[in-house]
């Protein structure tokens, strides 16, 4: 046939190759596109932000840690209790609740060295939970690490810390919503981190942190916060927010969720420990997802 002769022809062939070249964009687009979390199931962004709420895939093979060599293929939950060495009265009966936790120790606490001793004996992760300065005054009890603080000052404050609490495996921040957003102070204390082999947690108190994007450039393994379980101190509630965790976790691999020491939290682990068969994943230790196993 002689294009020349019909034009419409030829038209049409132009008009079908660029609806084609336009929908292989779509597509590709579109399957490049993360899948949206959960509703209500995190309030960080998904992981094409350089803060992601979790260890994607890319985070996975950069630390020499792929998906598929986990042991077990269920879904991974670990729960992570903060805020001991003040003297909760459930921090026993937390470490018997019978689910892997990873537990985060404050310094300078009338009950840290008791605390972290409990936790290592009951064969639980231990991190040093590092106070830092929030963008709202709060009261705390013991020394906290500023913005503007003289480095030399921060790395003696971080291995004073650490001395009080031997054998712990990571670190974290505790408030900190000014503090790690600060590169110089962020920096030291992944230095400090990194010179003692730790893992890192970013708590995610502001999405401004630069915690865990920053400790994934220096080569270290480093996890964020999903979401708090116990905003509401509500048994009810607190299951709810497993419920998104369990839900996270199927979605992208693994959820990290953090807690704190009460009674209602220690009833929805024993909740949560029934459910475990119906839930369909895996309770673990950060230590135990780093590690592959």
């Amino acid at each position: 046939m002689n294009a020349h002769r019909h034009p419409s022809v030829v038209l049409v062939v132009v008009v079908i190759l660029l609806a084609a070249g336009g929908f292989s964009e779509w597509y590709h687009q579109a399957v490049d596109q993360p899948d949206p979390p959960a509703d209500g199931a995190a309030t960080v962004p998904e992981p094409r932000d350089p803060s992601p709420a979790y260890l994607d895939a890319d985070v996975l093979f950069s630390a020499g840690l792929h998906p598929h060599r986990l042991e077990n293929p269920s879904p991974l939950l670990a729960v992570v209790i903060d805020d001991l060495g003040w003297g909760a009265a459930v921090i026993r009966d937390l470490l018997e609740a019978g689910i892997p936790l990873t537990c985060t120790v404050l310094p300078d606490g009338p009950f840290t060295a008791r605390d972290a001793q409990l936790v290592l004996r009951a064969g639980h992760d231990l991190f040093l939970h590092v106070p830092m300065e929030p963008l709202q005054p709060r009261p705390h009890a013991g020394r906290i690490i500023t913005c503007g603080a003289d480095p030399h000052k921060v790395r003696q404050l971080l291995e004073d810390w650490l001395a009080q609490v031997p054998g712990a495996v990571g670190i974290s921040n505790h408030m900190g919503s000014r503090a790690c957003a600060d590169p110089g102070i962020v920096d030291v204390l992944l230095d400090v981190a990194a010179e003692h082999g730790l893992l890192v947690l970013d708590s995610r108190t502001s999405p401004r942190s630069l915690i865990a994007a920053r400790a994934r450039e220096r080569g270290l393994i480093a996890f964020e916060n999903c979401l708090f379980l116990d905003n509401q101190r509500d048994f009810e509630a607190i299951k709810r927010q497993l419920r998104k965790a369990v839900e996270w976790a199927r979605r992208h691999g693994h959820a990290v969720v953090i807690g704190h020491p009460h009674e209602s939290m220690l009833r929805a682990l024993r909740w949560l420990v029934t459910e475990l068969p119906a839930l369909g994943v895996r309770p673990v230790k950060l230590s135990e997802i780093a590690t592959g196993r």
